[in-house]
């Protein structure tokens, strides 16, 4: 059975970006297929992807947060995951909402927020309630790998080196 997604969202361009800022509960981002994480192991010659090994214990530590606020309603997480796509996702100007159908659309790349969504992962698993917490997301659409790739360099490495350009020739 197609899993359908219907979230209202704000359309944002960026140049030749296209983004659709939202919020998902964990129960959606968690769904099976919905998101992949491709990670580069320097000592995996296989790897091809580009994120950054899973560092199990900062994803802990947002769990055991996240997990802790079930009970006082005080946590928080304003920090968007950043997720891409190469495929399109209408976007419905009427009443400014997306579907996304997983089977067609997944899995998303995680291009920034790999920890926080493994630490929303294991508070989940800790306690159920977390599935029904929203977290903002933000959603590029027909962004070939390499060009998500250059995105994750951008937003984690945007100090001097994106100040002199080196870093701009990936995106042309």
């Amino acid at each position: 059975m197609p899993k359908v997604i219907k979230r209202p969202a704000a359309l944002v361009k960026q140049g030749s970006l296209i983004l659709y800022a939202t919020s998902l509960k964990v129960s959606d981002i968690l769904m099976p297929s919905f998101y992949s994480v491709e990670t580069l192991d320097p000592e995996n010659t296989n790897d091809k992807g580009y994120q950054r090994l899973l560092n199990k214990g900062r994803a802990k530590k947002l769990a055991d947060y996240i997990t802790a606020g079930q009970e006082t309603l005080d946590a928080f997480l304003p920090t968007s995951i950043f997720l891409a796509t190469h495929k399109s996702i209408p976007f419905n100007t009427t009443d400014n909402t997306i579907e996304i159908d997983i089977e067609t659309i997944g899995p998303f790349s995680v291009v920034d927020g790999q920890h926080r969504v493994e630490g929303l992962k294991m508070a989940a698993e800790k306690d159920q309630r977390v599935l029904n917490f929203e977290v903002p997301v933000n959603i590029a659409i027909n962004l070939p790998k390499i060009a998500q790739m250059c995105h994750f360099l951008i937003v984690n490495y945007s100090g001097p080196h994106f100040q002199d350009n080196s870093l701009r020739w990936c995106l042309r």
